[in-house]
């Protein structure tokens, strides 16, 4: 379908750079927010087709372009593009800016089926956030990662220079999110690039690693004593673009994939570490390499799954103060994934970066001391069971 859209959008002289990075943004956007939407993959693909086509009403007139593109959208010749589809599609092509709000006094709204009205909103709703993050038509905004509390959601704008501009029309053009959904978006720029791109791992012994597998970290979590935690990221999921691939938090780990993680559960066992806490994210591919491992524990170890502070984009402050109640842990592994557990690794060792990386013929294991950094006494302000153990840990070094 993708296809012959692109074909349908050139056939119009499309903007094919600002078309395709709104696309890019809206699918981060989904994926990121899979835990707000619950949306399936098939809407994730309609989102793709109206972010190409979302501005080629200009081919007929700039004014009301929103419109003739909902139009071409409907009676265009675009191969793959068919019935319901074509008629959710054609709404968000109308809807993808402030111009005009879903409703049943536009016809073509109004003919949707009644179950396909609220994923127009709803994905409606996320192609003007992506569309407005390309305010400028300048690619500035590369890559954006979403966090959650309680009513709201933060999304982290990674972004090439000043992106103040884009930043200020995403703020205006969240509000049918905020409405569809019932929370406040709340938007920050950082620079493109903190984050490092981790390279490949290596074998030794005849074990494969990709990229890291499972990190050790030794903290100071807590004034009870010190916290051991074993971080361990997921096995090699089904990619995204197949098109078997259910909605993100049920894609589950292909065969390599589970070959793989079972190499690396090998390496973990091989370590002789008792395990009296297991907190694992929700999401199917960690919960199977969870199952996979083979870390040893005790009739008094703890397992705990579905935990929202390992979700991916979730903020490592929620993880850090799940830790900072678990008063009798000592040792902890943790299965969720990355970038989000690069975050955590950076934030114990208060770096911007994540300071590691497998070396040339080294197992993708390694251990450090830390205590929370000190910069996190803003981001936890207001935990005073946290800020307890942070002034103990300062105390006694």
């Amino acid at each position: 379908m993708l296809v012959g859209t692109r074909s349908f959008a050139r056939r119009l002289g499309y903007e094919q750079q600002h078309a395709e990075h709104v696309r890019e943004l809206s699918i981060q956007l989904f994926d990121q927010l899979q835990a707000v939407h619950h949306m399936q993959a098939h809407s994730r693909v309609l989102l793709e087709a109206s972010a190409l086509l979302h501005d080629v009403g200009h081919m007929i007139s700039h004014r009301g372009h929103h419109k003739h593109g909902e139009y071409l959208a409907l009676n265009g010749d675009i191969p793959g593009l068919e019935g319901r589809g074509r008629a959710v599609v054609a709404a968000l092509v109308r809807y993808h800016n402030r111009k005009s709000e879903p409703g049943g006094h536009h016809p073509a709204y109004a003919a949707l089926e009644d179950a396909d009205k609220p994923i127009a909103r709803r994905l409606a709703a996320i192609l003007r956030i992506a569309e407005a993050l390309d305010h400028s038509h300048r690619q500035r905004v590369m890559k954006i990662r979403a966090s959650f509390q309680s009513g709201a959601v933060g999304l982290q704008v990674h972004a090439r220079g000043d992106a103040a501009e884009d930043l200020k029309d995403a703020n205006r053009s969240a509000e049918l999110f905020e409405k569809e959904f019932h929370v406040k978006v709340y938007f920050r720029q950082v620079p493109a690039g903190l984050k490092p791109k981790l390279k490949a791992g290596s074998e030794k012994k005849g074990r494969e690693f990709y990229q890291w597998s499972c990190a050790a970290l030794i903290l100071a979590i807590h004034s009870e004593g010190i916290m051991k935690l074993y971080i361990v990221r997921h096995g090699i999921a089904i990619d995204r673009e197949d098109p078997k691939c259910p909605p993100d938090p049920e894609r589950y780990l292909t065969e390599e994939g589970v070959e793989k993680t079972k190499q690396v559960a090998k390496g973990v066992a091989a370590l002789g570490v008792i395990a009296d806490l297991f907190l694992t994210s929700p999401y199917v591919r960690a919960a199977q390499t969870r199952k996979s491992s083979r870390v040893r524990s005790t009739t008094l170890s703890r397992e705990s799954g579905g935990r929202i502070c390992l979700l991916p984009g979730a903020e490592p402050s929620q993880l850090f103060r799940e830790l900072v109640k678990q008063k009798q842990a000592s040792t902890v592994f943790l299965f969720g994934h990355a970038p989000q557990l690069d975050d955590v690794i950076a934030t114990a060792l208060g770096s911007k970066e994540t300071p590691y990386s497998p070396e040339e013929g080294g197992s993708s294991i390694f251990g450090t001391q830390a205590t929370l950094a000190p910069d996190w006494r803003t981001h936890l302000a207001g935990d005073s069971e946290v800020t307890a153990a942070v002034g103990e840990m300062n105390r006694s070094g």
